[in-house]
């Protein structure tokens, strides 16, 4: 099993690349943390300001761990000041199938 989460942002239109630059920084990062299976920055090919966030993680415990690093107090913070409105995040505890 494993966790998913799933993150928007809505960024404002004139900050879209200083948000794309700042998130690329941070995907780099956290790829490298313990228990990270994946992480991803996307954008939306409709609305161009949405930034979507995937992420897998082993455990809860170290996605946890992950949101208490000084990387993701550091983007959290960085980021907060290019939103346009309240970011969303969704979490999932799910188990990968086969497809026959």
């Amino acid at each position: 099993t494993m966790f998913i989460v799933i993150g928007k942002l809505t960024i404002k239109e004139s900050k879209i690349n200083e948000a794309i630059a700042l998130s690329q920084k941070h995907v780099s990062r956290v790829r490298q943390q313990a228990g990270c299976i994946s992480y991803a920055a996307h954008t939306d090919t409709e609305l161009k300001n949405l930034l979507v966030f995937i992420e897998r993680w082993q455990t809860m415990d170290h996605l946890e761990k992950h949101f208490q690093t000084n990387a993701a107090l550091e983007f959290a913070e960085n980021i907060s000041k290019l939103v346009k409105e309240t970011p969303s995040i969704e979490i999932y505890h799910s188990k990968a199938l086969q497809r026959h």
